[in-house]
Order: C-alpha cells, then sequence, then structure tokens
C-alpha cells in the first residue's frame, strides 16, 4: 500500500470519474444481466462497497459484495496508527466484528503485479460504523467508544468487549447475570483490590448518578414509616375523643356565685356544640379513612401478593 500522502477524499475527481465510468457501463449493460445484480433474494447486488485498509498484521474475511467484516489483527480503533497495535505494543491481539463501514473512505494505489491500482478503502471508525463487536486483548475501551467514566470508571490497558450499534437486545431462555469481579487477577495478572460496579448510564451522561436502591430495605423502611403514621393517627383520633368528652362537659359546668347557682355559659356552650358538629362530621371520617388508606397502603406497595404490581420490590430482578 502506499503512504499517506496517497490517499485522496471521497469526493475527489478520481472517485466522481469512476462513479461515471459506473453510470455509463450500467447504462451500456443488457437488462438481463442487471437483473442478476439487483440483490433480490439475497443475490448479489450492485453496491458501493469499500476494502478495508488492511495491515500485514490483519486475516480479513469479507461478505462477497456486501459491507460485512471479521478481522483478526491487533488492537486498532481508527487507522493502522492507532490503538495498542499502532505503537507496537504486546498482548494486543483483537477480533473485529463489523457490518456497514461508514467512516470516510478514501483511495489508496495499490500494487499488484506490477501493476497499480485504485482502491477505496476505509479504516475503523467507532462512532459511525453501523454495528460492531470488538474484542481486545488489551484496549482503552472507554475512551475508543467514547464512554462516560460513570462510577466504575475506565480502565485502560485490559482486555475489553465491545459493542454498539443502533439497537442491541440481549435475550437467554434461561436467565441473565451481569456480574463483576470473578477473578482475583485481571488479564495481565494484576490484582482486582476494588470491586467494581455496574452502571446504568442512560444518554451516555453520567452527572447526577446515583446508588441503586435495597428493595427488601426500602421495604422495611416504609414499613416502619406507614406504623409511625398509623400510630399518630391514632393517637390523635384518642386525643380527639378526649376533647369531645372535656367540651361536653363544659357545656354544662355550672358552679356557685353568690349564694346561687350560675347557669352555664351560652357562648361556650355555642362554641362546643359547633366543635362536636365538625369533629363528627369532618375530623373522625377523615381520621377512619386516613388509618384505612394506611392500610390499603401497606397491602398495596409493600406485601408481595398474587398479581400485585404495585409491590416495590422486584419479583425477578436483583441487585447487590
Amino acid at each position: 500500500m502506499a503512504g499517506k500522502d496517497d490517499f485522496l477524499d471521497l469526493d475527489s475527481p478520481i472517485l466522481r470519474e469512476k462513479d461515471l465510468e459506473t453510470k455509463i457501463a450500467l447504462e451500456n449493460t443488457p437488462e438481463d444481466h442487471i437483473v442478476k445484480f439487483r440483490g433480490i433474494g439475497n443475490r448479489r447486488k450492485l453496491e458501493k462497497v469499500p476494502e478495508f485498509n488492511q495491515t500485514t498484521s490483519e486475516k480479513v474475511f469479507k461478505g462477497d459484495g456486501t459491507n460485512s467484516w471479521i478481522v483478526l489483527g491487533r488492537d486498532r480503533p481508527q487507522s493502522p496508527a492507532s490503538g495498542y497495535g499502532g505503537i507496537g505494543a504486546t498482548q494486543c491481539g483483537a477480533i473485529d466484528i463489523v457490518c456497514g463501514r461508514v467512516g470516510d473512505w478514501k483511495t489508496i494505489t495499490q500494487e499488484e503485479s506490477s501493476e497499480a491500482r485504485r482502491v477505496l478503502v476505509a479504516d475503523n471508525d467507532f462512532v459511525r460504523d453501523a454495528a460492531r463487536i470488538y474484542i481486545s486483548e488489551r484496549a482503552d475501551i472507554d475512551d475508543y467508544f467514547g464512554i462516560a467514566a460513570g462510577k466504575a470508571g475506565g480502565l485502560n490497558g485490559l482486555s475489553a468487549i465491545g459493542i454498539k450499534a443502533d439497537s442491541i437486545r440481549i435475550m437467554a431462555r434461561e436467565g441473565i447475570k451481569l456480574v463483576t469481579r470473578p477473578d482475583e487477577k485481571n488479564s495481565k495478572g494484576g490484582n482486582n483490590d476494588v470491586v467494581m460496579g455496574i452502571d446504568l448510564i442512560a444518554g451516555n451522561n453520567d452527572s447526577g448518578m446515583q446508588p441503586l436502591v435495597k428493595g427488601e430495605n426500602m421495604r422495611d423502611l416504609m414499613r416502619y414509616v406507614v406504623e409511625d403514621i398509623r400510630n399518630l393517627t391514632s393517637m390523635l383520633h384518642s386525643m380527639s375523643l378526649k376533647q369531645a368528652a372535656l367540651e361536653t362537659m363544659l357545656t354544662a359546668h355550672t358552679h356557685p356565685s353568690a349564694g346561687a347557682v350560675a347557669l352555664p355559659s351560652m357562648e361556650l356552650a355555642m362554641q362546643c356544640t359547633l366543635n362536636q358538629v365538625q369533629r363528627i362530621t369532618f375530623d373522625v371520617p377523615a381520621q377512619l379513612k386516613k388509618v384505612f388508606e394506611n392500610v390499603l397502603l401497606e397491602l398495596a406497595f409493600l406485601r408481595p401478593g398474587f398479581d400485585n404490581d404495585k409491590y416495590i420490590c422486584s419479583m425477578s430482578n436483583h441487585t447487590n
């Protein structure tokens, strides 16, 4: 392959000339021949697909006429000069499975049998390539994919696997486990002194991250809170009944006055009567309603049961 100075932009005059040659060739190709390359029924299709900018250490498997690749080589997130393979590091073998190279396509000059030809090639582009599974013996995986550090942080120079596409689905006919620190040492023989957690980062934005809640502990705390509310409501209801009894006595209260017995105060009797009516009509029913609601609240959110979709603890998923 030629050096970097021989690279041309995708919209260069040479590529435009090639596009024109292709268009003229198609216009002069019989219809029955063109039909063979429309791709119907998963047959071959005429489409612009680049070659991979391959190095001497890489073994490349390419789909026939498709933009799908498996590259066995060394750590390389972009051009041949990138990654640990680019600096000549050891122990940095990599397997790159990619579909849809959509990076900056360029043309380079290749020498084949003493003949030079211009070839459309592409380097790795972890941002814009359509879908990729990248496995590397040594990598700075968060930097390659532009991933926020989060709480787990980014451990550079260690083995890693990166998976990226527009949509990813992971399915298991049994269970799925996300496990950290299964071994005491990492792939380079270093000690795993710290247990790293699992970060769930939406939008690749790690600002404002908080720890996950343990459901059973949260449930127990909420039960204490509900029990305290129930006790306070009961105390308030008891005080209300005692206040009612006191006001009943006040309405009929008399006391001696200058050798006679004074009549009960009409103003006090009227106010106490109004208080009794309000208590019977509003306060007592509201207190009883609150007690009933607390019982329903505990049953709905804090007690597991059949077909109870409000229970705050997941019946399937767990965390430590």
